[in-house]
C-alpha cells in the first residue's frame, strides 16, 4: 500500500514569522506529503494564528518540553521522533534546531531554517549551533544576508538560500480606502505614514518619531501609524510626549487589521537597524505602497532604489526627513515604484514558487537518503 512521505517541522512556539510561513506553504506541502508540526513550548490557542491554522489543519501538537532541563527535552523529543517515524525533520529556530539535531539517529533527514542572522543568538545558541552543525543535512537561509553571517564563520553543512513566502492574495483584495480611513478617523487630505513592526530598539522606530517635529512643520497634515507592541512601548509614548506630538504620531500595538491599515497609508517607512529579510516590508510591497527603508545589505537583495523602492540612511535627521517630504509630494512616481514593487513580490516570495523550492529540496534530500 502507498504511504505518502512524512514530514515533521518542528517549531520553538507556532507563532510569528515561522508560524506565519506554515500557514502560507502547508496547501501546497500536504498535497504531496503526511505533514505534521510540533511545538516544543506550549501553544497560545488563543493566538489569531494558531486559530486559523488549526481550522485549516489537524496536524498541530505541543510537547511542553521543560527547556531547563536538556537531558529530559532530550529523552522526550527523542522518543517523540521515534513515534511518529518521519522521513524527513524540518526545524525552525533556535532550540529546536538545536534539540533535532542533538536527538538526531542514523536514519534520520534532519534539516532547518535559519531565520535570523547569527549575531542575534545569544551565545549558548550560537555554540549549540556550531555543536550541531556537522550532525544537520541540510540548512535553508531566509536570505544570502543570514547565509553569509554563518558560513563566513566557519560552518560546514550545506545550505540553500530560500526566502520566506507571502501570500499574496491576502494584500490585493480591494478596499473601500475613503471609508476605512473615515472609520478609522482620518481626513481625506491627511497623508500617512506607516511603519510595521516589533517595538525594540533594533527596529529604531524612534528615528522615525524624532523626525516628524520637522516633518509637521512641512506637512502639517501629516500622520505617523506605529503598529506593534514590545518593551519599547512607554520611552516611544514619552518621546511623543516630550515632542507634543500626541496629535501626529499614533502607537497602535497589535493590530489584525495590518492590511488594511497599509492600504489607506500614502508610505511605509522601515527604520530596522538590522533584518535577515524584512517581511514588513515585503508585505507593504505586496499592498503597491512605496516603501522607504535604511539600506539594510538584507533589503537590498530585492530592492533596488528609485525602482521598486526607496532607501536613506535614518540617521541623518534633515535628509531623512527630506526624503520623506520628497516621497511624499511626487505621488507620479511613487505609482511606478509600487508597481515595480508589487512585481518583485510576485517574482520572488508568491507562496507558490517558495512551496515548489520546499518540495523540490525535500524530494532531493529523500532520494539521497
Amino acid at each position: 500500500m502507498f504511504r505518502k512521505i512524512k514530514i515533521l517541522h518542528v517549531v520553538n512556539v507556532f507563532g510569528g514569522a515561522v508560524g506565519r510561513i506554515l500557514v502560507d506553504v502547508m496547501p501546497h506541502l500536504v498535497k504531496k506529503f503526511d505533514v505534521k508540526v510540533v511545538s516544543i513550548q506550549s501553544i497560545d490557542y488563543s493566538e489569531p494564528l494558531v486559530q486559523e491554522y488549526i481550522r485549516k489543519y489537524n496536524n498541530l501538537e505541543s510537547l511542553k518540553l521543560n527547556r531547563f532541563s536538556l537531558f529530559k527535552a532530550y529523552h522526550k523529543l527523542n522518543c517523540y521522533f521515534k513515534k511518529i517515524d518521519p522521513d524527513l525533520i524540518h526545524s525552525h529556530m533556535g532550540r529546536a534546531d538545536i534539540f533535532t539535531a542533538m536527538s538526531k539517529t542514523k536514519n534520520m533527514i534532519i534539516m532547518n531554517t535559519l531565520h535570523c542572522e547569527k549575531k542575534n543568538h545569544n551565545p549558548l545558541t550560537q555554540i549549540g549551533y556550531r555543536l550541531t552543525d556537522r550532525r544537520v543535512d541540510w540548512r535553508i537561509c531566509i536570505s544570502q544576508t543570514v547565509a553569509r553571517s554563518y558560513y563566513n564563520h566557519g560552518f560546514k553543512s550545506p545550505y540553500s538560500v530560500i526566502y520566506n513566502p507571502i501570500d499574496i492574495n491576502g494584500f490585493t483584495k480591494p478596499i473601500n480606502r475613503e471609508e476605512i480611513r473615515n472609520n478609522l478617523g482620518f481626513k481625506p487630505n491627511e497623508q500617512i505614514i506607516i511603519n510595521v513592526g516589533r517595538l525594540i530598539k533594533c527596529k529604531g522606530q524612534r528615528y522615525l518619531i524624532e523626525v516628524m517635529p520637522h516633518l509637521c512643520h512641512l506637512l502639517p497634515e501629516i500622520k505617523l501609524l506605529i503598529v506593534g507592541d514590545g518593551p519599547q512601548y512607554n520611552s516611544l509614548k514619552k518621546l511623543i510626549i516630550n515632542n507634543n506630538l500626541e496629535n501626529n504620531v499614533y502607537l497602535l500595538g497589535y493590530r489584525q487589521d495590518v492590511q488594511n491599515l497599509l492600504k489607506i497609508s500614502d508610505l511605509f517607512v522601515y527604520s530596522a537597524q538590522w533584518e535577515g529579510l524584512g517581511m514588513a516590508v515585503i508585505e507593504a510591497m505586496a499592498t503597491r505602497i512605496p516603501v522607504l527603508a535604511h539600506p539594510l545589505p538584507a533589503l537590498k537583495e530585492y530592492i533596488i532604489d528609485n525602482h521598486n523602492g526607496y532607501f536613506c540612511n535614518i540617521h541623518l535627521k534633515e535628509s531623512f526627513a527630506n526624503k520623506i517630504y520628497d516621497i511624499l509630494t511626487n505621488s507620479h512616481h511613487n505609482s511606478s515604484i509600487a508597481e515595480n514593487a508589487f512585481r518583485t513580490v510576485t517574482e520572488m516570495f508568491s507562496a507558490d514558487k517558495i512551496s515548489k523550492q520546499y518540495i523540490e529540496l525535500y524530494q532531493q534530500l529523500l532520494s539521497n537518503r
